[in-house]
């Protein structure tokens, strides 16, 4: 559990938009920690990823450091332990210090972005 000592200082946009009969979540969660995390399904047999998806002609940017992932991936889904998705060029943006094991699937797919 991730708990916050101050007030956020920077606002971020997120709501719930209908498209037909699909609902987008575009709440994201933003965090800045300064330590090193460790993400684990806890030796459960399905394990979780993360996914980046952007608006290809707005790009995305994310950097990821010093972060330990242990039992990700969801093969039967196709889901990688980290997924980019349509986020065009991403400039700035990086993967630094990481430590993958005990995955299922394979640690990174990137698909229609640029300058990872």
């Amino acid at each position: 559990m991730v708990s916050a000592d101050a007030p956020f200082q920077h606002f971020h946009y997120g709501s719930l938009e209908d498209y037909g009969n699909s609902t987008a979540n575009f709440r994201a969660e933003v965090g800045l920690l300064t330590r090193n995390v460790l993400f684990s399904n806890g030796n459960k047999q399905n394990g979780y990823h993360l996914t980046f998806i952007g608006q290809k002609s707005k790009g995305l940017r994310f950097k990821i450091s010093g972060v330990e992932m242990q039992g990700c991936g969801v093969p039967s889904l196709g889901k990688s332990c980290i997924n980019v998705l349509n986020a065009g060029e991403m400039n700035g943006s990086y993967l630094r210090q990481l430590s993958v094991h005990d995955t299922g699937s394979r640690m990174i797919t990137v698909s229609s972005s640029d300058y990872v």
